[in-house]
């Protein structure tokens, strides 16, 4: 067999068509992170309806993820991340206001997190854009 015979591999000796499927997954499993924080609905629906757009980009056989889709959802991540950063943090959930709200567009005085819900909304961001910026707007057919 001669090295024109394999296809073609990338990072860590995967195929193309592995990293696709790797990544695919990636944004699987960010949707459903993205849901369990507490980022606000509006923020929390963009950035799924912006996983979901290129995660279907993906799925299609034929088609790569446009550099749009990416940036759009690098936008909407560096948008949520600062929401969270500029949230009001408590210590502890006792001390959390009764009436606090998820649902606002952007954060007001109304948007409070406790830490540990600011650090793991934190996380999963910030995971998120690294997962789009390690995500190829192009796939080698396999």
């Amino acid at each position: 067999m001669s090295s024109n015979d394999s296809p073609p591999q990338k990072r860590g000796g995967a195929t193309d068509a592995e990293r696709r499927e790797q990544t695919i997954g990636g944004y699987e499993t960010a949707i459903g992170r993205l849901q369990e924080t507490r980022v606000p609905e509006s923020r929390q629906d963009a950035l799924v309806g912006a996983c979901n757009a290129v995660q279907d980009s993906l799925q299609a056989d034929d088609e790569t993820v446009s550099t749009d889709e990416l940036m759009i959802l690098t936008a909407v991540t560096a948008e949520a991340i600062n929401d969270v950063r500029e949230a009001k943090t408590v210590g502890v959930e006792e001390d959390l206001p009764v009436g606090r709200r998820h649902d606002v567009g952007v954060p007001t005085e109304e948007y409070v997190l406790t830490t540990a819900e600011r650090e793991e909304a934190l996380g999963v961001l910030s995971n998120l854009l690294l997962l789009a910026v390690d995500t190829d707007s192009e796939y080698s057919e396999a």
